[in-house]
């Protein structure tokens, strides 16, 4: 009986490591763009949104995905990196042109833009 119990443990256990390096090479292929407000009246929040709404393709570009969450404190945004590591915080709107500057000059995009940048033709 306990052997069966200690089998049906570690099957849980590989389990939820094969789940949770699913999720890690999930993460490694987006930057993730966390957007927290207080409520969904909270005008900041709000603005965040309808700023990120106004260029899917530019976020589409730079291989990130939004997430949206609604807490009990003040509006703040985090930029985690594929690695997902946290690369900017900050509590007031962030521009998309801001955030793409930031994006842009991390190592990983600015590797990414030469790949991107070598496999276009030229027309010499």
């Amino acid at each position: 009986m306990f052997y069966v119990i200690a089998k049906n443990v570690a099957f849980k256990i590989e389990l939820l490591l094969i789940l949770g390096m699913m999720l890690l090479q999930a993460e490694q292929r987006y930057r993730v763009l966390e957007v927290y407000g207080s409520n969904v009246n909270d005008r900041t929040y709000q603005q965040q949104m309808q700023l990120l709404n106004l260029d899917a393709e530019g976020l589409k570009e730079r291989d990130m995905v939004i997430k949206s969450y609604l807490t009990s404190s003040a509006f703040k945004i985090v930029l985690r990196g594929k690695d997902g590591g946290v690369k900017f915080t900050d509590t007031k709107l962030l521009p998309l042109t801001k955030l793409y500057a930031i994006v842009d000059a991390m190592p990983m995009r600015r590797e990414e833009m030469h790949k991107k940048a070598k496999r276009k033709p030229t027309n010499d």
